[in-house]
C-alpha cells in the first residue's frame, strides 16, 4: 500500500498539480484499485485475527 503510494500516487498527483492531464488521471484512477483492494484485504485480515482472537 505504501509502496504504491510512494510508486504511483505521488507522481500522478505531481504531474495533476501542473494541470490536467488525461493521461496521468486515468493511471490515478486504475492506480487507486490497487490501495483500495489493498486496503480491503488488509481489514478483512485484521477483522478475522480479531475474531480469531476473541473466539
Amino acid at each position: 500500500m505504501w509502496l504504491s503510494t510512494a510508486l504511483l500516487q505521488v507522481p500522478r498527483h505531481t504531474t495533476l498539480g501542473s494541470g490536467f492531464d488525461r493521461r496521468a488521471w486515468s493511471g490515478l484512477v486504475l492506480s487507486n484499485w490497487v490501495r483500495t483492494a489493498a486496503w480491503s484485504a488488509r481489514g478483512v485480515l485484521v477483522l478475522w485475527m480479531v475474531a480469531r482472537a476473541l473466539g
